[in-house]
């Protein structure tokens, strides 16, 4: 790799070969597939190529599948998921994203109450549920959607800056 523009396509085909050469149940394996994701949605953003972003999002999924729902890397993976499949429908033009409440119910379950981010991983799971009850009508969705959001809202301090906007 030479620090030009074809650097990205070194390292999606530097990634592509150790990914090839380590068996699933080599300890670098999740880590590089998850790398090989990272480094695919980029050069997917960089060349407009839904193509990339489609691979992206499956070498990351391949990486959680493969890290151990205890690994401090799994919350950050799973983030990396829902960002990429947000890029992967805004490229496509798609309003919605089903496959992201999975991606997202994930989230909000491997994630502790005391997890910081953890009211973000509920509201942007309850949006989706939201959306997906637009998406197909199932009453469900929005009456889970509201539940979570109230979840959301009492894990936040009350002192928290913002706080009140989440009330409106």
């Amino acid at each position: 790799c030479t620090g030009n523009t074809d650097d990205g396509e070194c390292a999606v085909q530097s990634l592509r070969s150790a990914v090839a050469l380590l068996p699933d149940s080599h300890p670098d394996k999740s880590s590089c597939l998850f790398n090989l994701g990272i480094a695919s949605v980029a050069r997917g953003e960089r060349l407009g190529d839904t193509k990339d972003v489609e691979y992206a999002a499956q070498m990351m999924r391949r990486s959680i599948d493969l890290t151990p729902d205890d690994s401090a890397y799994k919350l950050d993976r799973l983030d990396a998921l829902e960002v990429t499949l947000r890029i992967r429908f805004k490229s496509l033009n798609y309003t919605n994203d089903l496959g992201n409440v999975e991606v997202l119910s994930c989230l909000v379950e491997l994630a502790p109450d005391g997890c910081l981010e953890k009211p973000d991983y509920l509201s942007a799971f309850a949006f989706a549920l939201q959306n997906r009850f637009k998406e197909l009508g199932k009453v469900e969705d929005l009456e889970h959607a509201i539940q979570i959001f109230s979840h959301s809202i009492q894990l936040i301090p009350d002192d928290a800056p913002g706080k009140t906007a989440c009330l409106n």
